[in-house]
């Protein structure tokens, strides 16, 4: 509507035209159409500063390795609850899941499933044993805190060959918007590692 209203659009034709963009971008929703942009963007980035005068054929042969040791490793680890209430812990695991699915369908990505990340559940293993056991480069961990209708997601990405921190963010907003949160999430973790 924001989009209908700020072009003077209306918004059948603005639908349409957004439909259009899920198709050509292989997505159905807008937690993969964000996440296909960041990695498009970055990868363009990339083989733009690896050969500035690469032509366009070599861009899109260069722009999707299909060799798994160039694709770029990530387990996602169940987030703690902040919220108190033992209750509250199936919030943050489907939280887990949904940054989890997200990922995996950005095509150079290499992702742990749920199952295997969360037998790390509770535990305080070190970053880079979690990276070699899995055999990961990135390890992204984090907490949830909800109350009422505020939820707070906190986010810590980790390069687990050195067991350093590399990146962190805190994300908040109103419980009717989670999804929002999460395509945010998942956004922003892509773009730091693609």
């Amino acid at each position: 509507k924001a989009i209908c209203r700020s072009l003077g659009l209306a918004e059948p034709t603005v639908k349409r035209h957004i439909s259009a963009i899920l198709k050509a971008l292989h997505v159905s929703n807008r937690t993969e159409a964000a996440l296909a942009v960041a990695s498009f963007g970055s990868r363009i980035s990339a083989d733009i500063d690896k050969n500035a005068s690469a032509s366009a054929a070599d861009l899109a042969t260069n722009g999707s390795p299909d060799n798994p040791s160039e694709k770029f490793s990530i387990v996602v680890l169940p987030f703690r609850n902040l919220c108190g209430d033992p209750a509250e812990d199936y919030f943050a695991d489907g939280m887990v899941h949904e940054i989890t699915v997200a990922f995996g369908r950005i095509p150079r990505m290499f992702v742990i499933a749920t199952n295997s990340a969360f037998a790390y559940r509770g535990h305080t293993a070190d970053i880079r044993r979690i990276g070699a056991e899995l055999g990961v480069r990135y390890v992204l961990s984090g907490s949830v805190r909800k109350s009422a209708e505020h939820v707070r997601i906190i986010c810590e990405l980790s390069d687990a060959t050195v067991g350093q921190q590399i990146w962190s963010e805190r994300f908040e907003g109103d419980l009717p918007k989670i999804f929002e949160l999460q395509d945010s999430v998942a956004a922003s973790v892509s773009a730091t590692i693609v």
